[in-house]
């Protein structure tokens, strides 16, 4: 069904079909600006149970970014610690390229490890034998990569600087179902960015 219909559904005259319509757009995986204004609408039905569908549908992920942008909601304030996290620059250089390091201030290094698991072993043995990819190992060592850097520029946050560089992965695989990813690193302060 369309969007469009479960709109629709929020306009009924019966109760259980505008329930209904609401649990629909909850679960819906797009949005539009009629769909959430239909819901803001329904937040104010008389019967309460549909008026609480309508408050838990418009809470939905998928609404989200249409409620700020028709002004309804703020966005998200991303915490201060977050946002500094990410603007910590990793390189695998061991300079940054018309930035000048004032200060060395010690190796950093992460270690993940993670189980591979029943399901990712026996994808990977059908792709062996059929000589494809194995997906979720790829998966796996996706997000050890991933969780190994944020660990990285973890530590080099706690230290105050704001690049790592020379930043090198390892991966090893420990007994049958374990993969380790290992990220070292040097976390350095950048003099700042003139323009």
């Amino acid at each position: 069904m369309s969007l469009d219909k479960y709109i629709q559904m929020l306009n009924s005259s019966k109760a259980d079909t505008r329930f209904d319509g609401c649990e629909q757009l909850r679960v819906a995986r797009e949005s539009s600006e009629a769909a959430v204004l239909a819901l803001e609408k329904v937040t104010q039905d008389k019967e309460k149970w549909v008026a609480d569908a309508a408050k838990n549908a418009l809470d939905a992920e998928v609404h989200q970014e249409t409620l700020v942008r028709l002004g309804l909601r703020t966005a998200p304030e991303i915490p201060k610690e977050t946002k500094e996290l990410s603007e910590i620059i990793i390189v695998t250089t061991p300079t940054i390229e018309g930035r000048k390091i004032s200060q060395y201030l010690e190796i950093v290094s992460s270690e993940v490890v993670l189980g591979t698991g029943f399901l990712s072993e026996l994808n990977a043995e059908i792709a062996d034998m059929l000589g494809d990819r194995a997906d979720k190992f790829q998966e796996k060592l996706k997000a050890a990569k991933t969780t190994a850097l944020t660990e990285l520029r973890k530590r080099g946050y706690a230290l105050h600087a704001n690049a790592i560089v020379g930043v090198d992965l390892d991966y090893a695989v420990l007994g049958r179902n374990m993969l380790m990813v290992v990220a070292n690193g040097t976390a350095v302060i950048l003099e700042p960015l003139v323009i």
